[in-house]
Parts: structure tokens; C-alpha cells; sequence
């Protein structure tokens, strides 16, 4: 094999290896917002039914927390 297929299937090959890593990463970083998204739920909830004096500001804070990752991951899908 010459010096120039040999640059072709070394090149072809991390091509290979980057677009798995890409994949991973893809599927991992979804995972993560998902789990994210459900916490930030949950903590939501718990504060507005322990707390009664729960101010808006937080109430806001927090939906807005939700709604950046359920933006961003409905751009990895």
C-alpha cells in the first residue's frame, strides 16, 4: 500500500472513531438534560407544595431552567 492509501484509510478510520465518540457524547448529553429536566421538575413541585411562601422569582427561575434544556434537547433530536 502506498504512502497515499495509507493517509486514505488512516484518515477514513478516525473518521470512523470521531463520528462514534459524536454518537456517544449525542446520546449521553440526552441522557443528562432528561435527567436534569426531571429533577428540576421535581424540585419545582416539592417547593411549591412545602413552601406556601414560594416567590415568583424562584417559581420563574426555575421554569426557565426547564425550558433552556428542553430546547436544547429537542435540538439533539
Amino acid at each position: 500500500m502506498n504512502t497515499l492509501n495509507q493517509s486514505e484509510q488512516i484518515n477514513r478510520d478516525n473518521l470512523e472513531v470521531f463520528s462514534k465518540v459524536q454518537e456517544r457524547d449525542g446520546v449521553s448529553l440526552k441522557a443528562q438534560l432528561e435527567r436534569e429536566i426531571s429533577c428540576l421538575v421535581k424540585q419545582l413541585e416539592r417547593l411549591k407544595y412545602l413552601d406556601g411562601y414560594l416567590d415568583n422569582s424562584t417559581i420563574k427561575t426555575y421554569e426557565d431552567m426547564i425550558s433552556s434544556r428542553k430546547d436544547m434537547l429537542g435540538e439533539l433530536r
